[in-house]
């Protein structure tokens, strides 16, 4: 039988010299349910779009609003992720939860007035949206604790926060992964937007960013030009032509197929991109030699797929959730239903066995959803900030156009000691 961990990371307070305080986590308490739990589905009844227990007791109920895009053009996205949510639900079994989805119908106007149908319920807590539109339509109507799947941070703080896993958490990881290896100077080369300009302006303040551009999504010839300028083709092939000229025969048949030379400004570059936009970056690096063998490639967990061998032939390190609890998830998602789950589906579960954990006295406190030791869900460790990101435990693999994907390190178990004013 598949078991599944959620674990609540309960912490300790330890007094410190000069009014602070470090949050040091401690060994995690194990609660274990089965996926597949017997009984489960007898205790709970739909009615309606609302979920509730059989056994709700008349006091202390936490209502929760979930909003998903149920119609329009995400609605896949949105069932996928709703059944996650009531899987979370069947399996840990809240006797003071009731849970009421919302259908977004894939639009803002559509986010907006579920958030009106949602204001009279008077919900306690939101779990959702995905889209950062419409998570801003409906804070602009509902003042509640929001738990959403936005990666853009912009519509996030002030009691709004994000389970998704936001590009910095990856970048972040991946760099501090390089500099652990030795390789301290990093190369970016980015899409031009708003998302990847905020990208660019928290890696260069941990001073390791050496060199950067961007490019214009769906532009081969702009791609094709900034691979060429960050890779200093020029400059690295006039200096391959000088040292030919002064090179003897023998050297210079043995470097024919040879364009540049010279060191790079940087010992890693990290690419990021829509899937077109990633193998025209990388085959034009490649192309104006970026040499796998003397520049670590960095990516995002998107480049890890069968389908994209361009991709895999760099080795390059990429970042993403634990691969057993990632697989875990969708096997027991696919048993339940039949189908392999969307990858943001896993998050959907994630917020309802948080909500279901931290709402057993009958409320939800600001404080138990920033628990700075986090908890341990399907997509693993994680922990809410204030500031409305999130921080999800990533391991690190390395992709191989001939091998399994290997995992470099695995993610880590707790977080690091925290310090706090």
């Amino acid at each position: 039988m598949f078991i599944f961990r959620f674990i609540f990371l309960s912490f300790m307070v330890f007094l410190w010299g000069c009014g602070l305080t470090p949050q040091k986590p401690t060994n995690p308490t194990t609660i274990r349910e089965s996926l597949y739990q017997q009984g489960a589905h007898s205790q709970w009844e739909l009615r309606g779009q609302e979920w509730k227990s059989t056994v709700v007791p008349h006091d202390d109920i936490v209502k929760v609003a979930l909003f998903l895009p149920l119609s329009g053009r995400a609605n896949n996205l949105g069932r996928d992720m709703e059944n996650a949510a009531k899987m979370a639900i069947l399996q840990t079994n809240p006797k003071n939860v009731i849970l009421k989805i919302y259908d977004t119908q894939s639009t803002e106007e559509g986010a907006r007035g579920a958030a009106y149908q949602a204001k009279m319920d008077s919900p306690d807590i939101i779990v959702g949206p995905v889209f950062s539109k419409h998570v801003k339509a409906v804070k602009e109507i509902l003042d509640k604790p929001m738990i959403s799947f936005t990666t853009d941070q912009d519509v996030l703080g002030a009691g709004t926060y994000s389970l998704g896993v936001l590009p910095q958490n990856q970048l972040d990881s991946l760099m501090d992964y390089a500099k652990e290896k030795g390789k301290k100077r990093i190369g970016l080369m980015l899409p031009y937007t708003h998302a990847s300009q905020k990208l660019l302006e928290e890696a260069i303040l941990t001073g390791d960013v050496t060199e950067n551009v961007f490019y214009n999504s769906g532009d081969l010839k702009h791609i094709q030009s900034m691979a060429r300028k960050i890779s200093h083709y020029d400059a690295r092939s006039q200096a391959m032509e000088s040292y030919k000229k002064s090179a003897g025969s023998s050297v210079r048949n043995r470097l024919k197929h040879v364009q540049t030379r010279g060191a790079y400004p940087y010992d890693a570059i990290f690419v990021s991109g829509t899937e077109s936009d990633l193998e025209a970056s990388v085959s034009f690096l490649r192309y104006f030699e970026v040499n796998p063998s003397e520049v670590k490639y960095l990516g995002f967990s998107h480049w890890d797929s069968e389908n994209k061998p361009t991709l895999a032939r760099t080795r390059a390190w990429v970042s993403g959730l634990p691969s057993h609890t990632d697989e875990a998830f969708k096997n027991a998602y696919q048993s339940r239903y039949g189908a392999v789950p969307d990858e943001l589906a896993i998050f959907a579960y994630d917020a309802l066995a948080l909500i279901s954990k931290i709402s057993q006295d009958g409320s939800v406190s600001r404080y138990e959803i920033l628990d700075p030791n986090g908890y341990v869900g399907a997509s693993g460790l994680f922990r809410l900030k204030e500031d409305g990101t999130s921080e999800h435990a990533l391991e690190i693999r390395e992709l191989s156009p001939t091998e399994e994907t290997r995992i470099e390190r695995p993610a880590q178990n707790v977080f690091k000691a925290t310090v706090v004013q």
